[in-house]
C-alpha cells in the first residue's frame, strides 16, 4: 500500500490484479504501424530521396513512365502514382508540381510599394542627421 500513499479508493487493483495495465498505455494506430513497417525493413523517405525520385522520373522516356504507371507488386506507390499522373490528362500540371517540389519555384521579383513608379533613393544631408 506504500505506492498508493494512503489513498483509500485503490482497493480495486489489490482485489483484481489482472486489471493492471502492465504494458502501459495502448499504442496509437499510426505509431504502431510505423514500428511494424520498420521491423519489416521499410524506412521513411527523406527529402533528398524524394527530390531524387522526382528528378529521375522527369528524366525517363515516355514508354518507361507509362510502364511504371501500370506496374504492380513490389514497386513503391510513389512511383506508380506520379507516373500515372504524368501520363494522364493533367500531365503538365504534374510536371509543374514536380519541378516546384524538386527544384523550387522560379524567383519572382515584384515591387509592391511604388505602384510601378520609379523610386529614387537619394538621401539629403539634412534628412540623414535626423
Amino acid at each position: 500500500m506504500d505506492n498508493f500513499k494512503g489513498r483509500r479508493n485503490t482497493s480495486g487493483f489489490t482485489q483484481h490484479p489482472e486489471n493492471i495495465n502492465k504494458g502501459g498505455r495502448p499504442k496509437k494506430l499510426v505509431s504502431h504501424i510505423n514500428e511494424n513497417l520498420k521491423a519489416e525493413g521499410y524506412e521513411p523517405v527523406t527529402n533528398s530521396q524524394l527530390k531524387e525520385c522526382y528528378l529521375q522520373i522527369l528524366n525517363l522516356p515516355f514508354e518507361r513512365v507509362k510502364e511504371m504507371s501500370q506496374m504492380d507488386g513490389n514497386f513503391p506507390l510513389l512511383y506508380k502514382l506520379v507516373a500515372g499522373e504524368m501520363i494522364g490528362k493533367r500531365g503538365l500540371e504534374m510536371l509543374d508540381r514536380l519541378l516546384d517540389r524538386a527544384i523550387g519555384k522560379p524567383q519572382q521579383n515584384f515591387d509592391h510599394t511604388s505602384g510601378g513608379e520609379r523610386i529614387n533613393l537619394t538621401i539629403n544631408k539634412e534628412d540623414s542627421e535626423l
